[in-house]
Parts: structure tokens; C-alpha cells; sequence
């Protein structure tokens, strides 16, 4: 793992901030503290996962960014799932488990999000359903009420100006897919 510091950070990084009373104090670490993602690739979201970790999204990975514990190198990168993303929503913590839509389709971690492996077999039942979903199109959600996560698609419509968006819900608790359920609105 290489870590960059100040002004050879390769490209987009993270800098750290320590908590304050009314949000983040920016000023807590030097301004000229960062820590590069490796590969240097622009950071399009995030996603806050349990015991302090946040899941940074790229176009070609997933990026672990962890706390140290350490006030002269707080935090750490490294690649977490081989896999990217193409839009910003595609992602979402829930249980202990991350759920996300990559370019190789629905993904999900192992057990408690420590494992770095992305998972696919899931998805097996409503694969050929997904197989011609857009990844900059999907966007990805938690209903508490129905313990499910929402993975919806939209589309661009007919040329009669019509959008539509499919989704298909994964419910946690019976661990089974949806009927495809589609909104429509002109």
C-alpha cells in the first residue's frame, strides 16, 4: 500500500478531518495532509459502513478508507472490490452487508463487509432481467418497511417523451427477488 502525503499525492485524495462540536473542523490536520486512492482515479461517492470505515466509489474499484487510530496518519486506503461504479447512488450499507450496482452488475460483500470479495450469485435469479440495465442508470436504496434493497433502473423512454423505471426488490429477510415492479409517468 502506498500512501501519498501532501503535495505528491498522484491524484484525488482524501483529507481527513477531526470531529467537532458542530460538524467537522476542516482545520483540525494540516490543509496540506491527504491520502491518495491507488489507482489515482476520481472519487464519484461514498458510503458510510459500520466501526468508522467509509466505502469510497470509483470507476474501476471500491476503496476501503479506514481510521488508524493513529493522529499522524489517520486513515488508510486500499482497494476493496475490483469492481466499478458508474453512478454516485449505487451503493448502500445495510445489516453489515454493502450492496452495490457495478459495472459487472448487483454486487454484495461477504458477512460483515470485512472480506474485500464482491459476491454476484444473489443476483442469479433476476440476472437476465438486469442484463441490459445501463449502470449510470441505477440507483440503489433501503426500504426499512419491507426490509428490502431497491435496485431501480430507469430508463429513457419512448419517443413519446414517457419515462419509465423498473425495480426489483431484494428481501432481506426471506433472502428472495421481487416481481419487477415498473413506474411510469409521461
Amino acid at each position: 500500500l502506498d500512501i501519498s502525503l501532501a503535495d505528491t499525492a498522484p491524484g484525488p485524495v482524501i483529507r481527513p478531518a477531526k470531529p467537532a462540536i458542530n460538524g467537522a473542523n476542516v482545520e483540525a490536520f494540516p490543509a496540506e495532509f491527504k491520502v491518495a486512492v491507488d489507482p489515482p482515479e476520481a472519487i464519484i461517492g461514498w458510503a458510510r459502513g459500520s466501526q468508522g470505515r467509509i466505502f469510497a466509489m470509483t470507476e474501476n474499484y471500491l476503496h476501503l478508507v479506514s481510521s488508524t487510530g493513529n493522529p499522524n496518519l489517520p486513515v488508510t486506503v486500499r482497494p476493496y472490490w475490483r469492481a466499478g461504479f458508474r453512478n454516485p447512488q449505487a451503493l448502500c450499507f445495510v445489516n453489515g452487508t454493502l450492496y452495490g450496482y457495478t459495472k459487472n452488475g448487483a454486487t454484495r460483500s461477504i458477512a460483515d463487509a470485512d472480506e474485500g470479495i464482491d459476491e454476484h450469485s444473489f443476483a442469479a435469479p433476476v440476472a437476465s432481467i438486469m442484463a441490459n440495465w445501463t449502470p449510470a442508470r441505477v440507483r440503489i436504496g433501503y426500504d426499512p418497511k419491507n426490509e428490502a434493497i431497491c435496485f431501480f433502473h430507469s430508463t429513457a423512454g419512448s419517443g413519446t417523451g414517457a419515462r419509465s423505471t423498473e425495480c426489483l426488490m431484494y428481501m432481506l429477510r426471506l433472502g428472495i427477488w421481487s416481481p419487477t415492479i415498473l413506474i411510469s409517468s409521461a
